[in-house]
């Protein structure tokens, strides 16, 4: 029921956010120390560095929060709905996903939101919250996809339950590279400052590629 913020190093408490329910969704600002956090009973507070709070609410349990830099909160609930408050709170915009989302991560006016390990398998969405739709949909992976995060030039870089990585073209989706691994199930990959892809599999190994080729 509690979100509780440390400082690093040494460890010391700086702050307990406290919701009515069990937290499932908590992200900090994309700089500074604000938080966004929400709870299953729907409750969603931003808490400010310097303690101050706000509360918005959602229509139902809330799975996901993203803190944009203008104050605006982006949520996903168990309705499957993906929601834009503003910084007062108001409703700007209210998009049905085919899927409960689980994941949503940041580029600009852009999400990639990543659908629930808890639906069927489903492909990533692109959404564009400044003028809310879904742009994109990333469709190639075979099963689950457990990662997606942005990396350099609009480009989506995604793992999958078919042990591929794959980079996608963030404005309309469409594929440019797949990383083939092995039948093992690919939960993360990044790429790395020195051009390589690096991907974890679910058989505890670290796999490489050149990005390039």
């Amino acid at each position: 029921n509690a979100v509780e913020l440390y400082a690093l190093p040494g460890g010391r408490l700086l702050r307990r956010i406290e919701h009515a329910a069990p937290v499932s969704a908590v992200a900090f600002a994309p700089m500074g120390r604000d938080v966004v956090s929400g709870a299953v009973d729907g409750s969603i507070l931003v808490t400010r560095d310097d303690g101050s709070s706000r509360a918005l609410q959602a229509a139902a349990g809330t799975d996901v929060a993203e803190l944009l830099p203008d104050g605006r909160v982006v949520a996903g609930d168990a309705e499957r709905h993906l929601r834009v408050f503003s910084p007062s709170g108001t409703v700007l915009a209210d998009l049905e996903m085919p899927v409960r989302m689980m994941s949503l991560r940041r580029d600009g006016a852009r999400l990639v939101a990543l659908p629930s390990y808890m639906a069927a398998a489903s492909p990533p969405l692109v959404v564009d919250v400044d003028h809310p739709r879904v742009v994109a949909r990333l469709d190639g992976h075979t099963g689950q996809v457990f990662s997606a995060r942005w990396i350099a030039q609009d480009r989506i870089l995604t793992a999958g339950a078919d042990g591929t990585a794959r980079v996608w073209d963030g404005s309309t989706g469409t594929l440019l590279q797949t990383y083939q691994g092995w039948p093992s199930f690919l939960f993360d990959a990044i790429l790395a400052p020195n051009g390589l892809v690096i991907g974890g599999d679910g058989d505890g190994s670290l796999r490489f590629w050149d990005a390039a080729s």
